[in-house]
């Protein structure tokens, strides 16, 4: 098991593809040869204006809200969606024309980013208030800390605390169960399109 901490003051300020705003970058596959991806990315955007996202061709997208008082989402004409709570988040074709409409003065998401040609990604919350479990195969896991310093306990007796927006890559050769104590931590799982993963609560 593969393992690299990345705290906040290594994050990396990064102009809008579009132009129109910046972003911290948390993890480049391309800048981060730690992991055995080809590609992926997670960013922080803050958002302060109507306007439309980036478009990324060939790119599976999933924007959570992490701060703010709502997001609501235009994708074509497709029906809008909105992103009302904290931690809500919507998965969408990053090719696909989006414009985002604010209902508060700014939110901030975090946005995941995966070439759709060779995996797939999927996002979950683990409460350490509510003894929920993650059980992943082996994937690049990664675990940014929302709220607290929480501590994540996984296989073969693992255990690290994270300081609050911190984020964790842990390179998994086996799969196992994953837990979180104190906090609040955004699980993000990238993998081939071949295994499928299980959340108990």
């Amino acid at each position: 098991m593969k393992l690299n901490s990345i705290n906040k003051s290594q994050f990396r300020p990064q102009k809008w593809k579009n132009g129109r705003g910046t972003t911290l970058e948390l993890f480049n596959a391309k800048a981060d040869s730690w992991t055995d991806l080809a590609s992926g990315r997670i960013t922080i955007a803050e958002i302060s204006s109507d306007g439309p996202f980036s478009v990324f061709p060939n790119t599976d997208r999933t924007t959570t809200l992490i701060e703010g008082q709502g997001l609501t989402l235009h994708i074509g004409e497709e029906k809008a969606v909105s992103l009302q709570e904290s931690f809500d988040s919507f998965s969408y074709p990053g090719g696909k024309d989006i414009k985002a409409f604010l209902q508060s003065d700014k939110v901030r998401v975090l946005n995941v980013f995966t070439d759709s040609t060779l995996y797939a990604h999927n996002v979950d919350i683990l409460n350490g208030e509510d003894n929920s479990r993650l059980i992943t195969g082996g994937h690049n896991i990664f675990f940014f800390a929302l709220s607290g310093s929480p501590i994540i306990s996984g296989p073969n007796s693992f255990e690290t605390q994270l300081d609050e927006f911190s984020l964790l890559s842990v390179q998994a050769e086996k799969g196992g169960v994953w837990s979180v104590n104190g906090g609040i931590v955004q699980v993000i799982i990238i993998k081939n399109k071949v295994s499928h993963e299980k959340r108990y609560d």
